[in-house]
């Protein structure tokens, strides 16, 4: 049962109850919940039920769907006590949820949630140009992200875990930890569970993250205002404790008046004497300020710009640092890091303004120089394999090209390392395999054509007889036999007419191309695809005898057992 608690702008409130997977919302007077306000759209969003999940989708709406303040755009998990803001209406899901106040986590663990108080609850930012300009406040605890639908801060990435991490509150102070092994970052460095500060810079996968605490100025037991505090509940465990005193003090004070004790009068003050005035008393009392290490402060700097991958600011930071004698080592240790992180960036800005000007290929030539220097240990790891797979994708086609270009003109070698350059540049492509293929069995059916050559003009050596010479006649062009070359290149056109002619269906034709490539050099693709048609036309005779033909023709071939196969199903043995 789905209970939603609806509550409108005057604080009007409404229990509706629905027993359906899909509960309908808008305007329009067919919808299951009925929301007429101008600023709720015809068909605005639907909660929808998978088992014990609920979820709440925008289904085209004009004004959006907020939960918990943040805009929805797509899908989004809910759990009791979030509110869904639709319109001027907040609507708040009630009992009825499943495990309500519970949320799971690895290995089958069941943790309780908290919901956070807005006044406590800080802020994921994507800084980073991946799903970049989101912000998610982390109001429960513990904060769940990562890229599955149920979580609470989702991103919709390769790189991210279903569960990637979460973010725990505890006593005052922001946490976060992994969720089984997922591969955490914080401040470019590998980290397990670790409390978070103002500024830090979270890498979860590719996702860059900022963490910002609950911003709010308050005054110290000091009475010094504008400091940001580290977490809520110290903040107000030293109000409770000033609260306290200052009652006990008033306590004691009327229990004196009460008995009669003496109190003490005011002083007159005498003339010429100094009158010490209520600030500079306060000013004695005040407890002497912390002495702040100018070098700690600037190293702190300088690891926040790290954070932020604000490399030039760090740089700069870090050479003053190096004028001053006084500076740790782990200064030094650290700028030569950050000159590295730079130079990587760097390179994969000039990856990427090769890539928008078209020239894929000088991209990757670029990708494969720098490759070796962006170690998984690097900031920009991930960047970095990100472009390998954009410009890989890119750029094989055109290699892919060029080697098709290089086997017309039968310069095999040339055509197999173009193709094996583009299966570097994506191993997955199935059209630079087949391609390959085609170029080897191409280069061994030269090598064949031309051993078979090389044999038949031995053969006309030793059967050459001499013969008394002739007076020369005049040659007739007709009856020139063609030249090896020529032969060659007769049979490969109509073995490619014959291809084309299979293609348009015209298989007939085909039959005549492919008996002509064989009149005219030795060609055993020819006899395949002989096998191939006469199959098709039901005459397993032909076909197995065509078959057997490209077998004797191409030992070697990558389809043989393919084929061999194609004559067992005729009847025929290989």
């Amino acid at each position: 049962m789905l209970k939603l608690q609806v509550v409108d702008d005057d604080g009007q409130r409404q229990l509706f109850e629905s027993a359906d997977d899909e509960v309908s919302i808008g305007r329009r007077d067919d919808n299951a919940l009925h929301l007429n306000e101008r600023n709720v759209s015809r068909t605005h969003a639907r909660f929808l039920r998978e088992g014990s999940r609920f979820f709440v989708e925008d289904t085209g709406s004009s004004f959006g769907v907020r939960v918990n303040g943040i805009r929805v755009l797509t899908r989004t998990a809910v759990h009791a006590g979030d509110q869904v803001q639709i319109g001027d209406f907040t609507i708040e899901l009630g009992e009825g949820l499943g495990t309500r106040g519970f949320d799971r986590h690895a290995a089958g663990t069941v943790v309780s949630t908290v919901q956070i108080t807005p006044m406590d609850q800080a802020t994921l930012t994507v800084v980073g140009d991946v799903l970049g300009g989101d912000s998610h406040l982390v109001a429960r605890s513990p904060f769940i992200v990562g890229s599955a639908e149920t979580v609470m801060a989702r991103f919709a990435h390769d790189s991210v875990a279903g569960e990637h991490a979460r973010i725990l509150l505890e006593e005052g102070v922001y946490r976060i930890e992994p969720i089984a092994g997922a591969e955490l970052r914080v401040n470019n460095m590998v980290s397990g569970p670790r409390p978070l500060q103002d500024g830090d810079s979270i890498l979860i996968g590719d996702i860059h993250l900022r963490f910002d605490e609950p911003s709010s100025v308050r005054t110290d037991v000091f009475g010094s205002a504008g400091v940001k505090s580290p977490g809520r509940g110290v903040t107000w465990m030293a109000f409770a404790a000033v609260a306290v005193a200052v009652a006990v003090v008033a306590v004691v004070l009327g229990v004196g008046e009460e008995k009669g004790a003496p109190t003490t009068s005011p002083s007159i003050p005498v003339a010429g004497e100094q009158v010490e005035s209520p600030g500079e008393a306060e000013a004695e009392l005040e407890a002497p300020a912390a002495a702040v290490d100018p070098i700690a402060e600037k190293l702190a700097e300088a690891k926040a710009a790290m954070g932020h991958r604000d490399w030039n600011r760090a740089i700069e930071i870090f050479e003053a640092l190096q004028k001053d004698s006084q500076a740790p080592e782990e200064a030094s240790m650290l700028m030569d890091l950050v000159r590295v992180e730079k130079r990587r960036w760097d390179s994969i800005l000039s990856i990427d303004k090769l890539s928008s000007k078209g020239q894929h290929v000088k991209a990757w030539e670029l990708v494969e120089q720098v490759r070796g220097g962006i170690s998984p240990e690097s900031a920009y790891h991930g960047d970095f394999q990100k472009r390998v797979t954009k410009v890989g994708s890119r750029a094989a086609p055109l290699v892919m090209e060029a080697s098709r270009a290089a086997l017309r003109r039968d310069e095999y070698r040339l055509a197999i390392r173009l193709v094996e350059d583009a299966l570097r540049m994506q191993p997955g492509n199935a059209d630079a395999r087949a391609l390959k293929a085609e170029i080897v069995e191409a280069q061994e059916f030269a090598a064949e054509a031309d051993a078979a050559e090389a044999a038949r003009r031995k053969t006309q050596r030793k059967s050459a007889v001499k013969k008394p010479a002739v007076a020369a006649k005049a040659a007739n062009p007709a009856d020139r036999k063609p030249s090896r070359a020529e032969r060659k290149k007769a049979a490969k056109t109509a073995y490619e007419e014959g291809r084309a002619a299979k293609l348009k269906g015209k298989n007939a034709l085909a039959i005549t191309k492919f008996k002509e490539a064989l009149r005219n050099a030795s060609y055993p693709r020819a006899h395949k695809q002989l096998g191939i048609l006469y199959a098709a036309r039901g005459d397993s005779t032909n076909a197995i005898k065509h078959y057997r033909k490209y077998i004797r023709g191409m030992p070697k071939a990558p389809d043989r057992s393919s084929v061999e196969n194609a004559i067992r199903r005729l009847g025929g043995n290989p």
